[in-house]
């Protein structure tokens, strides 16, 4: 962390939402058909690719 003030002295420090923030609004409830199985693991899929650029 000491190597790193100098940098964020310069470039400042932006405060990113935590973990606690991480609820988004997807899985209102169960979706009905194919469609809404679709939609639900196209949110799903999402979800992952969001933790994994994490």
């Amino acid at each position: 962390m000491k190597r790193l003030r100098p940098l964020i002295q310069k470039c400042g420090e932006d405060k990113l939402p935590g973990p606690a923030n991480l609820e988004v609004v997807r899985f209102h409830g169960p979706r009905k058909g194919g469609l809404g199985l679709l939609c639900d693991l196209h949110d799903l899929w999402r979800m992952a690719q969001e933790v994994q650029l994490c």
